[in-house]
């Protein structure tokens, strides 16, 4: 029974075991193929789905060339992909694939079609490794692509390549740019809904949508292909064809839809396996639904093995199998739509959480309404729409006017929903363990409810399961001190031990001028590092943030950090220079209601036996930007930090003449390591044993400086710009320093 799907399975551990990218996933591959062989009747299947597996993982790992950095390089191969913008200089990214350099993601001004034959002039790079823990892996990313490094091209000299499969690319993308010439939130959705592209969609309505769990209805999925086969197959039924010709017919169209809708995992899943499940009707075959659903899997694999780790296919696959095993269960009685959709989410609990961090408890409720509303309204108009936007443009704008009737108080009620505080569970970083463990946990429930045994017993294990994931981060009775490496900025962020109370020193910023004025990068370190590290860490409110100064590396992303995260209060320095940025931060922190103190030489707060000392500004004095900045002597578990901020010399030696207490374990390195601080004095008086410099990577302003390097020769530093992200642990008086690169000599 169910021989292919132990191929299935065998195919997915077979790649697994050769192309996992950390040793857990490997152990995990080796101890399921253990339980596998113990307790599977078709260990044959499995054994044959194994050796396909790993040959195909051969086969894609031998295809995959490794590249470096190389200038002045000319490549030759063929566009792969439609261009899309970039989001910098006016630039277009596409997927370019070479005979020496195997596949690469160009980069250029020229728009080339897709199926071009190009030569390209150029260099090649490879992306750089990400520095902080929980970042976007680029690499990696491209590495799940086979793509095996980044072009940045100059020039661009290209054939364009006239065959049917490349012509249908760029027949989908004209048609997407055309209907979204008109800026409008439904168009955009409809163009989710039908081509699979999400890229018209705004931010903050794709962010409501993932934290209420319903962004999967925006993925062309089974729902879409079985709305859409179903009608063709009517319509044809009804205008004179045979059942058999009609199902010939769809079988026939369902290709050029696939690459219509993005050619994504779950539009390859559900269009295959509606042509495989048509097909076999032809032939009067009927066999069970996982057979056919483990066929599709298994070729796809083998097509692309390294589809598996993509979590769109991991996702799509395993709630297609779950639901397919539980459809006898799930016919019994009513509410239907309701156990539909707690299946589906308790199937894909494990992954969500193990690549996300966090769920709302209020998905199931979202999806209960939202499912009924894409189904019988939003994706019927989109259909309806696209094809009316070809023939007859105002009747397309009439199903548009009609749908934004309904969808304003959809997403009225999404936002009410998201309104309510709390409703996010935020487990930190689940370790693969875990999440395998949890996993188990939901297919005991499963398997006790068929066999009706042990239901409510099996339900009380998944929730307690549930709830160690959720609170094991909040056990760890260590504190540490991590200072994050944002580039030229400085974020510290400081967990008490048990993540009692969590403080911020600064939030980094990514800045530029523009015409003599000043910008801050809508793709900064706030979204690239310190959110998903603060997600990492299952923290979801900071207690205090101290901004040091008025400067934009040091609190440019507070507005984007203030509308994604609780923050208790804001610390500023007493007499901050107020210019017009600093009061773009303050709107941010009164629309969100967060109270502001400024702060001054003598203010201090206290967390149990942890003292945070105010030591600089001085209210008396006028400084520098630089010079103004707030200087904390903090004692965290017996262990003395002394955070500096931007602070130069004449601050630096007003601190040493009023006898400010700077006796540190560890130093924040003032102002990047710049040479203009880090007064000889100043350092003596600190005395620390180890030294962190905030620094970004190549920076322009040559920081860290060679003389601050040769003042700290006796002690023991650390750089972001070479260990990424630094950790600091400390327990009794005790410190061990714990860099994300470890293998760097600053030296």
């Amino acid at each position: 029974m169910y021989s292919f799907f132990y191929l299935f399975s065998g195919t997915i551990l077979g790649i697994v075991l050769y192309i996992s990218y950390n040793p857990e996933g490997r152990l995990t591959g080796i101890a399921l193929l253990f339980i596998f062989m113990c307790f599977s009747r078709k260990k044959s299947f499995l054994l044959a789905g194994l050796i396909f597996g790993f040959g195909a993982a051969l086969f894609t790992a031998a295809d995959m060339e490794a590249v470096e950095p190389e200038k002045n390089l000319s490549v030759a191969g063929q566009v792969v992909t439609v261009p899309v913008p970039a989001g910098s200089q006016n630039n277009v990214s596409y997927t370019f694939n070479t005979a020496t350099s195997g596949k690469l993601r160009v980069y250029s001004e020229a728009i080339p079609e897709a199926g071009s034959e190009c030569i390209l002039h150029g260099e090649i790079a490879v992306p750089a490794a990400v520095k902080s823990p929980y970042q976007f892996d680029y690499k990696n990313y491209l590495d799940t692509l086979g793509i095996a490094g980044q072009f940045f091209a100059k020039e661009v000299n290209c054939n364009n390549n006239t065959s049917m499969f490349y012509k249908s690319l760029d027949k989908r993308h004209h048609i997407i740019k055309k209907v979204n010439e008109e800026e409008s939130e439904i168009r955009a959705l409809f163009t989710a809904l039908v081509f699979g592209e999400r890229a018209y969609i705004a931010e903050e309505r794709i962010t409501l949508y993932q934290r209420l769990g319903v962004i999967h209805l925006l993925a062309v999925s089974g729902l879409h292909v079985g709305l859409l086969s179903g009608a063709l197959w009517y319509l044809l039924v009804r205008i004179g064809l045979t059942k058999q010709q009609a199902a010939a017919a769809v079988i026939l169209c369902m290709p050029v839809y696939i690459v219509l809708a993005g050619a994504g995992p779950s539009v390859i899943r559900s269009g295959s396996m509606m042509i495989l499940g048509l097909t076999l009707y032809l032939f009067k075959q009927r066999p069970p639904l996982i057979e056919v659903c483990s066929i599709i899997g298994t070729g796809v694999l083998l097509w692309n093995p390294l589809m598996l780790f993509h979590v769109g296919f991991q996702l799509s696959f395993l709630t297609s199998i779950v639901l397919i095993l539980s459809a006898p269960l799930l016919r019994e009685g009513g509410f239907l739509i309701l156990k539909v959709t707690f299946t589906a989410q308790l199937a894909s609990l494990p992954l969500i959480l193990f690549y996300f961090y966090e769920i709302s408890f209020l998905t199931l409720i979202a999806n209960t309404f939202f499912i009924p509303f894409v189904t019988f309204i939003m994706l019927p108009s989109a259909f309806v729409f696209m094809i009316l936007f070809q023939i007859h443009p105002a009747s397309a704008e009439f199903i548009e006017k009609t749908v934004q009737f309904f969808l304003i108080p959809a997403h009225a009620l999404l936002e009410w929903m998201d309104s309510f505080s709390g409703h996010m569970i935020n487990t930190g970083a689940v370790h693969p363990l875990a999440a395998v463990v949890l996993a188990a946990a939901a297919a005991v429930l499963f398997l006790c409810w068929e066999i009706r045994k042990y239901r409510y017993s099996a339900a009380v294990f998944l929730v307690f399961c549930l709830l160690g994931t959720a609170t094991s981060l909040k056990l760890d009775k260590y504190g540490y001190v991590h200072f994050l490496d944002v580039g030229q900025g400085d974020t510290t962020i400081i967990e008490m031990p048990y993540k009692q109370n969590i403080y911020m020193i600064d939030t980094g910023g990514e800045v530029r001028f523009t015409e003599g004025e000043l910008e801050v990068s809508d793709n900064g370190p706030g979204k690239r590092t310190i959110l998903p590290f603060l997600k990492g860490k299952g923290i979801t409110e900071i207690n205090i943030v101290v901004i040091t100064h008025g400067h934009a590396d040091h609190m440019g992303e507070l507005c984007y950090l203030t509308d994604h995260i609780t923050i208790g209060q804001v610390l500023l320095p007493i007499n901050i220079s107020q210019s017009d940025f600093l009061q773009e931060q303050l709107s941010c922190l009164e629309n969100n209601r967060v109270p502001v103190k400024y702060v001054q030489e003598g203010d201090r707060w206290i967390d149990g036996e942890n003292i945070f000392q105010v030591i600089h500004p001085h209210p008396d004095l006028i400084y520098s930007e630089n010079d103004q900045s707030v200087v904390i002597n903090a004692e965290i578990e017996g262990v003395k930090f002394l955070f500096t901020g931007d602070i130069e010399e004449e601050a630096e030696k007003d601190i040493v003449k009023q006898g400010g207490n700077l006796a540190a374990d560890i130093l924040k390195v003032a102002h990047h390591g710049s040479a203009t601080s880090s007064y000889e004095e100043f350092l003596a008086e600190a005395a620390p044993e180890a030294a962190i410099i905030q620094v970004g990577e190549n920076n322009r302003y040559g920081h860290p400086s060679a003389e601050v390097l040769h003042a700290l020769e006796s002690v023991q530093v650390y750089r972001t710009d070479l260990h990424g992200t630094i950790s600091v642990k400390v327990l009794e008086g005790k410190w061990e320093v714990l860099p994300f690169i470890r293998e760097q000599d600053v030296r």
